[in-house]
């Protein structure tokens, strides 16, 4: 009876020992070092962004945008006033217009 209580008193300790080892490892790892690094990045040209939905199941739509900086948060700059004319083959099919509600967003009529 003692042996057997001694056995299961010494598994126990065994899996409490694994427990904080665990812990312990897990704590270590995610506080491990962290470096920062400043990285600087050149400003290339700005470039135009087309982004487009043409079918023949409704109406077209093209969003025009520019490239912006790498570390710039906010939306891209969208690109107003623009003229944007659907050919097929040589031969003109529609002019987009731009909604007035959404700059730099053009849509088809039909």
């Amino acid at each position: 009876m003692i042996t057997f209580f001694l056995r299961s008193m010494h598994a126990q300790a065994t899996k409490v020992s694994m427990r904080i080892f665990a812990i312990i490892s897990v704590v270590f790892l995610v506080s491990s070092c962290e470096d920062v690094i400043d990285v600087e990045l050149e400003e290339g040209p700005l470039q135009l962004v087309v982004n487009g939905r043409i079918t023949d199941e409704g109406p077209a739509s093209v969003t025009l945008s520019t490239t912006a900086p790498f570390f710039e948060t906010g939306p891209t700059p969208r690109v107003t006033g623009a003229i944007i004319q659907l050919f097929e083959g040589d031969d003109p099919v529609e002019v987009l217009v731009e909604d007035p509600v959404k700059p730099g967003e053009y849509v088809g009529t039909t």
